[in-house]
């Protein structure tokens, strides 16, 4: 069944579950072990070519990290937590409605190294695309760092396959940078 295309989208849920996970809007509270969860991804600054600053997890919160022309209601930073346990195992950073209105976008997920391999980002894609329904999206977009092969892989089989854009410098070194737009529907 096709969706009414006037039917204006939502937001996606403050809180969610999959069967390993709770996924819910982050708060202030929790600022500081956001911040440190995102320093854990510093390695990857040698492919995506930046650090994590020491104010990201407060102006995230605050502010947003919002794309072109963005507003802060569109965005939401979430918090991952393993049902189990209670303990925070990743970030999820979203915008609803770039570049278009009917575009869920992906800004950051990352789960720990420490929780990696076990299918708990995979679990946090599916979620997002059942709750994008829901939400009346039509695509969800994810920007990926060509030298981050291990996310380029993951979103592929998670069957984002169109790329919709590269963004970047235009000639390959150790210290420059480029990342492509992927998309799937919903």
């Amino acid at each position: 069944m096709e969706r009414d295309k006037s039917m204006k989208q939502g937001l996606i849920a403050v809180a969610g579950e999959t069967e390993h996970l709770l996924i819910r809007d982050s708060v202030f509270l929790e600022c500081e072990e956001l911040q440190r969860m995102n320093e854990a991804s510093d390695y990857l600054q040698n492919w995506v070519g930046w650090k994590t600053p020491e104010d990201y997890a407060s102006k995230t919160l605050t502010e947003g990290n919002l794309p072109p022309g963005g507003t802060r209601d569109r965005f939401r930073a979430k918090s991952l937590y393993l049902k189990q346990t209670s303990k925070l195992i990743g970030v999820l950073e979203l915008y609803h409605g770039y570049p278009q209105e009917e575009v869920l976008w992906i800004g950051w997920l990352f789960i720990h190294s420490s929780f990696q391999r076990r299918g708990y980002a995979q679990e946090t894609v599916e979620y997002l695309f059942s709750e994008a329904k829901k939400a009346n999206f039509k695509k969800i977009r994810v920007g990926v760092g060509l030298k981050n092969w291990p996310a380029l892989r993951f979103w592929y089989r998670n069957g984002f396959r169109q790329l919709v854009g590269i963004i970047g410098d235009k000639v390959y070194s150790e210290r420059t940078f480029a990342s492509i737009g992927l998309e799937k529907d919903v």
